[in-house]
Order: structure tokens, then sequence, then C-alpha cells
């Protein structure tokens, strides 16, 4: 039998899987964001006469720190977001998981099929042509 809890998780797993994908899809564009951000910050030069070179250190810095935290960031969402994905199951999967068992595992149906294969087999028994053919010239 089906509870009201499983019913609720069948109907929310397809937006479960969804709100997974998404933040997935964020967190790789935050950090290819990051990446982007920390190369450009990386490779700063001192362009205007305001700028102190302490200061062009200090982005560069800045730039190889989010450089350095880009990469195990990008493995961290593809890992959770795709392992999140991957074992979480859709509806169809659930209702699957959850309906067929409890077919299969019935009495009834186990009765049923056994009546049924018994029927089937009677049935092909009495179909069964007779293998003595009589041949023209053997007639007496």
């Amino acid at each position: 039998m089906i509870t009201t809890t499983q019913m609720y998780w069948l109907t929310r797993l397809d937006d479960i899987r969804g709100v997974l994908i998404g933040l997935g899809l964020a967190g790789i564009v935050a950090v290819i964001l990051a990446f982007a951000v920390g190369l450009g910050l990386r490779l700063k030069t001192r362009d205007y006469s305001w700028e102190t070179v302490e200061g062009v250190k200090a982005i560069n810095a800045m730039g190889s720190k989010l450089l350095r935290v880009a990469l195990p960031l990008f493995s961290a969402f593809m890992i959770f977001s795709f392992t999140g994905f991957a074992l979480t199951p859709s509806s169809r999967d659930m209702a699957a998981i959850l309906v067929v068992p409890a077919i299969v595992n019935s009495e009834k149906v186990q009765v049923v099929g056994s009546q049924l294969y018994e029927l089937a087999v009677e049935w092909m028994e009495e179909l069964r042509p007779n293998k003595v053919i009589e041949k023209k010239g053997d007639q007496k």
C-alpha cells in the first residue's frame, strides 16, 4: 500500500531533480566566472599612473587565490550535483519502485498467475496437432 508520504515524495522528485540541475549549473557558472576574474586579476599590470606597484601586487595575489579556489570548487559542484541527480529517482522511477513489488508480491497475482499458466498449458495441449499423419499409399 502506498502511503500519503510516499505519494508526496513521488510528486516532488522531478522538482528535486530540477533544483539539483539548477544548482549544479549555477555553481559551474559561478566557478567559471571566478576563474575568469581570477585570471584577469592575476594577469593585471600597472596600466595607469595612479596605480601603485603594491596595489597591483595585491590584485595579482587576489587573482591567484581565486584561481587556486576555482578548480576545487568546480570539482565539488560537479561531483555533488551530478551524484545527487543520478541518485534521485524520477517520479516514474519511484512509481515503479513502489508499485512493481506490490503487484508481484500480491497473493492474488500469484494465484491468478499460476492458474493462468495452467490454463495456457491446457490450451496448448488441446491445440497440439496429432503426429500420426496417414499417407495416401498406406491405406489398406
